[in-house]
């Protein structure tokens, strides 16, 4: 179309107005988007994911997908499979004494287990142990959060290079928790690359889910749950008595499990929440 004189005209004054409503656009999918984008790609000053305020001690676990399970271990951990997560957020140490013990406190919630003949003024950063399945869901519910999934627990395990263990893919019990006579405090080893402390060893970790052997082979492609039911709940990441069993125990795709009413001197939790707007 050639513009005449009149069209110029009009043009010319419609133009600002246009790029001011282009403008109250942009900002209004800026302020609407930007602050979910920031959470899921934030990281600290050490390139790990950086969790916001509203998640202290926690770091954020990015969706997608990843692989789990493994094909040199057990029946009960292969076969491998891809799974696609939604981000989330893992407790970056495992459950302290001192935590739990602040957990009861406040709620006056009545143990199942016995943590507290192990409990004193010297054990108040080690992960607390003792601790039944129920025991650890109330703890995290009472604090607005979940028992992680078994997936979301491998893929915090494996790392963003999706490594056997927090340190790499070969075995080094001297690098971890998992040769030793009891717990350390939480956090007295490096990191795995998502920031998670014990991972590998310390004490082993309570899981959501219900176990069985061959859940892998009938599992949903997208944030699977584990079976309805079941007589066992799942466990991860081995712990310090590794040493009496074999490097296995503390691989990330490795799985456990026991009675839910078990408590065990190398067996805690950590907790996990949805990454999703509140």
């Amino acid at each position: 179309m050639k513009l005449t004189p009149r069209h110029s005209s009009l043009f010319s004054r419609r133009a600002p107005a246009r790029r001011r409503v282009a403008a109250q656009i942009g900002t209004l999918l800026l302020v609407g988007v930007a602050p979910a984008w920031l959470a899921l790609h934030a990281t600290d000053r050490a390139g790990k994911p950086a969790p916001p305020a509203s998640h202290p001690g926690m770091v954020l676990i990015p969706g997608g997908w990843f692989t789990m399970g493994s094909s040199g271990l057990g029946e009960a951990d292969g076969p491998p499979h891809s799974v696609q997560l939604d981000p989330f957020f893992l407790d970056r140490h495992e459950v302290t004494f001192a935590r739990f013990a602040a957990f009861v406190r406040r709620t006056g919630y009545r143990a199942e287990g016995n943590w507290r003949d192990r409990y004193d003024t010297r054990s108040a950063d080690l992960p607390v142990v003792g601790v039944t399945w129920n025991d650890a869901v109330a703890c995290c519910r009472a604090e607005g959060k979940h028992l992680p999934t078994e997936a979301e627990w491998e893929r915090g395990a494996q790392g963003p290079q999706g490594l056997r263990y927090a340190y790499g893919d070969t075995y080094r019990p001297t690098a971890a928790n998992a040769d030793s006579l009891g717990a350390r405090p939480v956090g007295s080893f490096a990191p795995n690359g998502f920031g998670m402390h014990d991972t590998s060893g310390n004490v082993e970790e309570w899981c959501a889910d219900w176990f069985d052997n061959r859940y892998y082979r009938v599992a949903p492609l997208r944030n699977p749950r584990g079976p309805g039911a079941g007589d066992f709940r799942v466990a991860r990441g081995g712990s310090w008595s590794n040493f009496q069993f074999s490097p296995f125990p503390s691989r990330a795709d490795a799985r456990a499990f026991h009675a839910p009413d078990y408590r065990s001197p190398a067996l805690g939790f950590r907790c996990a929440s949805s990454a999703a707007r509140r």
